[in-house]
């Protein structure tokens, strides 16, 4: 008994300590809250990429310097949480960045997280040799100075190719043929060790047949134990099926499946089924061809559809509402506006520096605090320090209507409703 009632004792010191911690950051947020003006309003849903506090929708996020003990508990706690409507969604970096720098290469990654992306999309092949590498179009001589099939050459082979050689800079001059400014076909596992952990990864397997690829991604995977960094994707449906097989990848249902359920809500408002895959990717809005087909032949209207609409993201929620929804695609704010009403969980965006904007306090190099929040243990003096590095120089907060303790060392992160992985 004397055991049992210290245990009782030590787990009542330690709730007490941690109940004790999120009083002290509470009254030290709402004294701050009381004692300046408000804070300047959002212009778009990608401020929240800026230093400081934003009202998005209902809920309202404070964003700021995080310490180092907090931070750590924050990414143990599983990323890929649904996000709620008019919370920013992910922004993710096309290709590494396509319109920014030459797509799939080690600088256009490195450039977008740089300017503050929160993870990338990468395409995805394997060379003779079996060895997976970056690269998308079906030729080398579409992006490089090379040509061929990717799985036609080795990895030696490639390593001599420009992957930039054909990307044109603003003024249409091609930047990267000068022999200082070359840039390579990189390794899917170069890529893996470039981007830092907290980043989110997609991998768009691009080759045909398909398990050829399916094979050198799963074994580069299984042999680093990196099966949870990433996300899988594929418009060929061979490719999703032999993924699925895989029981620790986190695929997105076939494109196939995706596109009919889109169709059928676009044209009849019909939502005949449930989404199959871990996750879902299609493009907001996308050229289409409606066929119709009669005696004398076929007719054929191009049209611009959107195809992403509350009403459809409704039918892939309604049996799922934490299902996960790419939306591709969204190069404006005024996209990105629209996505973030619909809950969309990430967007693609082909050039980061356009899409997010920059601080001059930081130069090119802001931190990317999207979605975090002042924790449990911020003293008032770490949330005086948060307020000074808004890049408008103001210290003032606005009401803090979100406060989330995050768990503390030892403590379980599904105890504050994030288990759920994707």
């Amino acid at each position: 008994m004397p055991a049992q009632e210290s245990l009782n004792d030590s787990a009542r010191l330690q709730h007490t300590n941690i109940s004790h911690s999120a009083r002290q950051m509470v009254t030290a947020a709402e004294a701050l809250r009381k004692s300046l003006p408000s804070w300047p309003s959002v212009r778009s849903p990608s401020d929240l990429n800026v230093l400081g506090t934003a009202q998005v929708g209902k809920r309202q996020w404070v964003q700021g310097w995080i310490p180092p003990a907090a931070e750590q508990a924050r990414q143990a706690i599983p990323q890929r949480q649904p996000r709620a409507k008019g919370q920013s969604p992910f922004l993710i970096a096309h290709r590494g960045g396509t319109a920014d720098h030459p797509e799939n290469t080690l600088l256009a990654v490195e450039q977008s997280l740089k300017v503050g992306a929160d993870g990338v999309w990468l395409s995805v092949q394997a060379t003779q040799d079996g060895v997976p590498v970056l690269y998308r179009p079906v030729d080398l001589k579409d992006l490089t100075d090379g040509s061929g099939a990717v799985a036609d050459k080795t990895l030696k082979e490639l390593a001599g190719l420009n992957a930039g050689y054909h990307f044109t800079g603003n003024n249409g001059t091609y930047p990267y043929r000068q022999p200082d400014k070359s840039v390579r076909i990189p390794t899917l596992e170069e890529a893996l060790n470039a981007i830092p952990k907290g980043k989110q990864i997609y991998l768009d397997l691009k080759q045909a047949p398909a398990a050829h690829v399916v094979k050198a991604v799963s074994d580069l995977l299984s042999e680093r134990k990196l099966w949870e960094r990433v996300l899988l994707y594929s418009t060929d449906a061979e490719t999703t099926r032999l993924l699925t097989e895989q029981h620790k990848a986190q695929v997105a249902e076939s494109r196939d499946a995706t596109r009919q359920r889109l169709a059928e809500y676009a044209l009849g408002g019909a939502c005949k089924s449930a989404p199959s895959g871990q996750w879902v990717a299609f493009e907001r809005k996308r050229f289409v061809k409606m066929v119709e087909d009669f005696t004398l032949g076929a007719g054929v209207s191009p049209v611009m559809a959107e195809l992403w609409t509350k009403g459809s993201v409704a039918c892939f929620t309604k049996e799922r509402p934490e299902l996960p929804i790419v939306m591709l695609g969204i190069n404006t704010q005024e996209d990105l506006s629209a996505a973030t009403q619909m809950g969309a969980y990430a967007v693609l965006i082909d050039s980061p520096k356009k899409m997010i904007p920059q601080s001059e306090n930081f130069g090119s190099s802001p931190p990317t605090l999207r979605g975090q929040f002042i924790t449990a243990g911020s003293s008032s003096n770490q949330i005086h320090k948060m307020a000074s590095m808004h890049p408008s120089g103001n210290r003032n907060f606005a009401s803090l209507a979100t406060v989330t303790a995050l768990p503390q060392r030892g403590h379980s992160a599904s105890s504050a409703g994030q288990s759920r992985k994707y």
